[in-house]
């Protein structure tokens, strides 16, 4: 069995512990309006042709979107950067896409790393089955938990996803005592009103117990080339970036609700 990733990212400071090296699968079964990896969505493999600069010039060039790994050969890669997890602290980060869209391999995998001393972080936006997140369990240290929105009309409409599933898999890793970073993309004119900071505070305070953090992520316009470029529909052309002062307003929330919070991963 062979897995798609579309990316492996070395030296990743902000998807864990140390520094890390995280691996992007290939699949989400989300639309969120925001993805800042447009190319992550499809599960499929593509190759599209782009344009570089090369020197006064401009060169069409093929890109392969997604290449197939074996649980050996991931591996392999994965070990290049041991020395550099050892001394920092860092480890293995999977995230996409969704990585338990390919649950299959990711299950085959997780075991291998497992074994190998590696410290695992399970990046997931929790829709997936129940029966599949807890599987993950006995070889994940970490959950990277995203919640992109506190209320079910909202999520639906701007993930195309049920709240229920994912806060059902929130609560099966809070009851068998995993460690969870809960991740939330921060766009004011989405869900970040003050009245749904404390919507996120009273659906969090259930699962306070195993949160060790929670992550705010502003929305930025970086991948707003990515769409053009895989000539993909981009809904968030009318929204803004949100300022210092509104993202540190809605950090502060959680702060004195007593939550370790990060603004940035």
């Amino acid at each position: 069995m062979e897995g798609v990733i579309f990316d492996i990212k070395r030296f990743a400071l902000h998807d864990g512990p140390g520094i890390r090296t995280t691996v992007f699968f290939k699949g989400c079964p989300l639309k969120c309006w925001w993805c800042h990896n447009p190319e992550g969505i499809d599960p499929k493999p593509a190759i599209i042709h782009k344009e570089v600069s090369l020197g006064d010039k401009r060169v069409a060039v093929k890109q392969n979107l997604g290449k197939m790994y074996s649980v050996a050969s991931l591996i392999a890669e994965l070990e290049k950067d041991r020395v550099f997890m050892d001394e920092s602290g860092g480890g293995v980060t999977l995230s996409g896409g969704e990585p338990l869209l390919q649950h299959e391999f990711v299950l085959q995998l997780l075991p291998h790393l497992k074994q190998r001393n590696f410290h695992v972080a399970l990046d997931t936006c929790g829709y997936v089955s129940k029966e599949v997140m807890e599987k993950t369990v006995p070889f994940a240290d970490l959950y990277l938990f995203d919640l992109k929105h506190p209320d079910p009309v909202s999520h639906k409409k701007y993930t195309g996803a049920d709240l229920s599933v994912v806060l059902d898999n929130l609560h099966t890793l809070a009851s068998k005592n995993c460690a969870v970073r809960i991740r939330i993309p921060f766009i004011p004119q989405i869900n970040g009103s003050s009245e749904m900071a404390q919507q996120y505070l009273a659906l969090l305070k259930a699962y306070a117990s195993a949160v060790r953090a929670i992550d705010i992520l502003p929305y930025h316009k970086i991948a707003a080339n990515k769409y053009v470029r895989f000539e993909m529909e981009n809904k968030m052309n009318d929204f803004l970036e949100p300022s210092q002062e509104q993202t540190d307003a809605f950090a502060a929330v959680f702060l004195n609700a007593g939550f370790d919070v990060t603004v940035g991963g």
